[in-house]
């Protein structure tokens, strides 16, 4: 089952998230009502304007109401130019904003704490109560915008965070860079890494908790910031105090984490998850740390620019992370310096673990294209859109096949079929 958690994750870092009918069409039947019933989202304002979906031009409307003749019920329909008056089934026009206070109260329901959160800056942060995690007691913290511009101001307002002895962060969206805390780094989780929705109510990944936790604890490499610089411009250099986890969970979301942090662009792309996965594969079949690991840029199956390959840097270079920085993490990836054609991922070889879920590895993005309740018609965008999405999974399926010769868990792999 797809993660319906998904949903909101992908909306977290937006100023004022929602979740529109044309979304919660495409959702499973019930997830929508599983989310209002955990608290996590609140039905709000209908939309009063549309996209056209009975054209190729995906134009927005706005909607007009017509309630005659008497007893026939409101109906909505918007002007297309090709097609005229097109009615709009009033479905789409519903709308749910995410609920960050009930997504306060789950937290704390989920690590069993009875008591109501604390809105400590309003909208932007909670107090969620205290737990012990690494056999330590730890002050729980819901936080929300931290890679916004105002995240320096909103700490310095959260006076019970920064005087805290042992502050332990969950993130509603991107982990924030290091630098936004000054001096006193907290350990801080992404809650889409640790939550998932059990029935209607969350549940947390204790065990995943600890780990992150205590991983943090022991980390004891410490560069300074000439070294952090050297490392980033050297092509040999590894970086020896960062390990990267792949996973999956079948059908719903692929998950890469480094350093115990979720990097969730790579959630729902198969191209971008399998691509990453070869180079690590490449990178764990090679027990020489400092000279080996290279993979030839072809064997990535990208364009003659390397568009591919600079997506895939910028997508870890955008998330932020408390243990390395934006031109750190995109310096994960480098190339050889001989002008060979070669790349690597720059970790060290024991540093990269493969999940036993990767070898029930399912594709996640055809399920973007396959509505799951209603019909609609189909257009010649939707067409060309699906037939990318084909391709996509084509090429995914063959770096998957490369990535296992070379010790990925999991047989062979055929495109749109999951093990």
């Amino acid at each position: 089952m797809p993660d319906v958690l998904a949903t909101l994750w992908e909306r977290t870092d937006l100023q004022s998230p929602v979740i529109d009918g044309d979304e919660a069409l495409r959702l499973e039947d019930g997830d929508i009502d599983r989310l209002v019933a955990a608290g996590l989202v609140r039905e709000t304002q209908a939309a009063t304007s549309v996209a056209c979906d009975a054209c190729d031009y995906d134009h927005v409307e706005d909607v007009v109401f017509i309630d005659t003749p008497a007893g026939a019920g409101v109906r909505a329909y918007i002007m297309c130019p090709d097609n005229g008056r097109v009615r709009v089934p009033i479905e789409r026009l519903r709308r749910w904003e995410l609920d960050f206070d009930g997504m306060a109260r789950g937290v704390a329901l989920a690590i069993a704490h009875e008591d109501a959160p604390e809105e400590i800056v309003s909208g932007r942060m909670w107090f969620i109560g205290k737990a012990v995690f690494a056999n330590r007691s730890r002050d729980i913290f819901l936080a929300r915008g931290l890679t916004w511009f105002d995240a320096h101001d909103v700490l310095a307002r959260a006076a019970r965070l920064t005087t805290s002895g042992a502050p332990l962060v969950f993130v509603a969206g991107a982990v924030p860079p290091a630098a936004v805390w000054g001096t006193n780094v907290p350990s801080v989780l992404p809650l889409s890494a640790i939550l998932s929705l059990n029935g209607d109510r969350l549940a947390i990944d204790k065990m995943h908790v600890e780990s992150a936790v205590s991983g943090r604890a022991n980390m004891t490499v410490k560069l300074s910031p000439e070294e952090r610089k050297q490392r980033i411009k050297d092509k040999q250099a590894l970086f020896t105090d960062v390990s990267i986890t792949f996973a999956t969970e079948p059908g719903a979301r692929h998950i890469v984490r480094i350093n115990g942090f979720d990097f969730g662009g790579f959630r729902s792309s198969d191209l971008k998850f399998t691509r990453l996965l070869l180079l690590a594969a490449a990178r764990a079949a090679d027990v020489n740390a400092d000279g080996g690991g290279w993979l030839d840029k072809w064997r990535l199956l990208g364009d003659e620019g390397d568009h591919d390959l600079q997506e895939l840097r910028a997508e870890l270079e955008k998330h932020g992370h408390p243990d390395l920085d934006a031109q750190e993490l995109k310096a994960l990836i480098k190339p050889s310096g001989k002008r060979d054609g070669r790349i690597r991922l720059a970790v060290h070889p024991y540093q990269v673990t493969f999940d036993d879920s990767l070898a029930r590895f399912q594709f996640v993005g055809e399920r973007q294209t396959q509505p799951k309740k209603g019909e609609r018609r189909r257009t010649g965008g939707s067409a060309k859109h699906a037939a990318d999405m084909k391709q996509a999974r084509t090429t995914a399926a063959k770096l998957l096949s490369e990535a296992r010769k070379l010790g990925v868990p999991g047989g062979s792999t055929r495109p749109g079929r999951g093990e």
